[in-house]
């Protein structure tokens, strides 16, 4: 037996899709629902990631709560009483809480060595002329350098005692070099070599243009905490 449209039926030979029109009618009315419906999911959806991030934020800051739980970590200091020109101090890790007895007998210090000329009848030492004179009649030439058991010899080209000071700085090693000027009237430039501090960074200095001197030697620093030497 064939199926039939009942709608359809009823509206035969009016030309109306009567079918058509009821699922129209329908679908406007459920609309207005439905969206209301997936408005109502989408901000439980929301609102359930929400809580989600709370969630994970509440157990990071519970977390970092539960590191802080010793009173210890509120009360523990460290103070210092000394001369901020002999040493400083930082707390590290695992520190052990105490009263310590420190005295310095020594500090640390950087190894000096000057360039010149050379020293005149009264053993006093005689600069260059001028940061720019000419040495070694224009050719260029090396000087070495060897610290911690290696040698580094730096090229200069730039055959000046400015150009002496600017190559050694160039090399990149640990020891820098400047111009003095001593003011005096003549042979007034001098060129002072500079390492780092420590005993370990002691350095040679090497070159046939020009005479060397060492200023200061290189050391390490000696303390004393509670009689026992650092």
């Amino acid at each position: 037996m064939a199926e039939t449209n009942i709608l359809n039926t009823l509206g035969a030979g009016s030309g109306l899709d009567v079918s058509a029109m009821v699922d129209a009618l329908v679908n406007a009315e459920r609309a207005p629902k439905e969206t209301q419906i997936n408005s109502k999911i989408s901000q439980s959806e929301a609102t359930i990631s929400g809580l989600g991030i709370l969630s994970s934020a509440m157990k990071t800051l519970s977390d970092a709560y539960e590191a802080l739980d010793d009173l210890s970590e509120f009360t523990d200091q460290a103070s210092v009483t000394a001369s901020t020109v002999a040493f400083s101090v930082e707390t590290g890790s695992g520190p052990v809480p105490g009263q310590y007895a420190t005295s310095v007998q020594q500090l640390a210090s950087s190894q000096v060595e000057r360039l010149f000329v050379g020293y005149d009848g009264n053993g006093d030492p005689v600069g260059f002329n001028g940061a720019s004179e000419n040495l070694n009649g224009g050719t260029a030439f090396g000087i070495d350098l060897t610290i911690g058991g290696t040698t580094t010899t730096v090229n200069v080209t730039d055959t000046t005692p400015q150009g002496i000071a600017d190559a050694i700085n160039a090399a990149g090693l640990s020891v820098s070099a400047r111009i003095v000027d001593t003011g005096a009237a003549t042979g007034n430039i001098q060129i002072v070599l500079t390492g780092d501090e420590g005993a370990n960074s002691q350095f040679t200095v090497s070159t046939a243009v020009a005479a060397r001197e060492t200023l200061r030697t290189a050391a390490d620093a000696i303390l004393t905490v509670d009689g026992v030497q650092m």
